[in-house]
């Protein structure tokens, strides 16, 4: 199984109906469940959704479901090392505005050789070193 590190945006767009990019994230995820991905994300993008929809008890209730107790969807924990490696991307980058979710993504990805994320996220963009689906070519 191909594994894919999803992003906040896209779960955010996945669930939330009003979000302009809502109907690609249903098209991207039905691909790539087609195509029997496995989905990475780490504890940081968790939080970033959760806390979008913080207020919101229907769709905070199924985000829980969509990462925690999903069999095809693997929260791969940062240790200390990952951090520092974060951080030590963000300055060596000092002239994008990667948040340090978005480097600590960078850095979980290059450690578990994953080429591809699902994301709406400019920033994958500008880190130029992985793929990125965002539903528009499936």
């Amino acid at each position: 199984m191909r594994q894919i590190l999803a992003d906040a945006g896209y779960w955010i767009a996945l669930r939330d109906q009003k979000d302009v990019n809502h109907p690609n994230a249903r098209k991207l995820a039905l691909w790539l469940t087609r195509q029997k991905y496995f989905f990475v994300v780490t504890p940081y993008i968790f939080a970033e959704v959760y806390a979008s929809f913080s207020r919101m008890g229907n769709i905070r209730e199924q985000i829980i479901r969509d990462i925690w107790q999903n069999p095809i969807v693997r929260v791969e924990q940062c240790d200390f090392e990952d951090q520092q490696n974060a951080l030590d991307l963000l300055v060596q980058h000092h002239d994008k505005s990667f948040s340090f979710c978005d480097s600590l993504s960078f850095v979980v990805m290059t450690r578990m050789d994953i080429a591809q994320a699902a994301s709406f996220d400019q920033h994958f963009h500008q880190f130029g070193q992985v793929e990125v689906l965002d539903g528009s070519s499936t």
